[in-house]
């Protein structure tokens, strides 16, 4: 990537420039010396640390999920944060590097920078280990802009899919965006930045289906002898510790929330 920055000799030649990491996703291949900066003795256990998930949902035999023996042990599990946090500073300091040649080669004025991944892991929380679930701890994402015409220092709360990048960098650059696409623009990167939904909708295979609204966040488990929902507010508990789904006042909500994800639920095949 920077031996491609040095190249642009051009500076009103437009370039685009897709860098992809591994990082942070196992195997954790850091260097040692950033390993050496995380001893797992004083790694804090996420709030949300469980031995084991309350109920087993169909992925305990998943590649993630057999990275660390089940009970999950706070060793353990210090021991794969310490790791996990040693790759992610390693990513940070490639990117660092990165942007500092996007500045070198003087193109830091005109540059959209966007950062963003597709996941995340749980390392723990909630006795789980990777991806396949639909806590926040896995479906919520870093997304990072700067460039002309993003307000810096800038702060949105709006949930967004990382779908809807590809329409808002084309409206971003005065560019027609495709009939065929299907995603929506984040409209525009200040106070007013929101998509014209009012439920963000997930799903993991045709085993779980989840919607996040105003404020609350239902999922649907989807097993073979039975069906389990849980609850969560995760505006006021955003580590999702406490399930409401037994709470009788929530009832209401509950079928709604429920009536919403069976009404744009499809089977896809996998």
């Amino acid at each position: 990537s920077i031996d491609f920055l040095n190249e642009q000799r051009d500076k009103d030649n437009p370039f685009f420039l897709y860098t992809a990491f591994m990082a942070p996703h196992d195997p954790r291949t850091m260097p040692e010396k950033y390993l050496q900066m995380y001893n797992p003795d004083n790694v804090t256990l996420p709030a949300n640390y469980k031995p084991e998930h309350p109920f087993d949902f169909g992925v305990s035999k998943i590649r993630d999920e057999l990275l660390a023996p089940c009970p999950r042990t706070k060793k353990e599990i210090r021991k794969q944060l310490a790791e996990y946090y040693a790759m992610v500073t390693h990513l940070d300091a490639c990117i660092g590097r990165i942007l500092d040649s996007i500045g070198e080669n003087g193109f830091i004025e005109n540059t959209i920078v966007i950062f963003a991944a597709d996941n995340g892991l749980a390392l723990g929380s909630h006795g789980l280990m990777g991806k396949q679930n639909l806590y926040e701890h896995s479906i919520r994402v870093p997304l990072i802009l700067q460039g002309p015409g993003i307000p810096k220092g800038d702060k949105e709360d709006s949930p967004v899919f990382i779908a809807g990048l590809y329409p808002t960098i084309l409206n971003m650059l005065k560019l027609d965006v495709p009939d065929t696409c299907t995603a929506n623009s984040y409209k525009t990167m200040n106070s007013d930045m929101n998509v014209d939904k009012d439920a963000m909708h997930f799903r993991y295979k045709n085993h779980i289906a989840g919607i996040k609204k105003d404020g609350y966040k239902l999922i649907k488990y989807m097993m073979p002898e039975k069906t389990v929902l849980s609850l969560f507010n995760y505006i006021e508990d955003p580590d999702e510790i406490s399930d409401l789904v037994f709470e009788p006042q929530y009832t209401a909500l509950i079928n709604s929330l429920l009536y919403e994800i069976e009404t744009n639920w499809t089977e896809i095949d996998i």
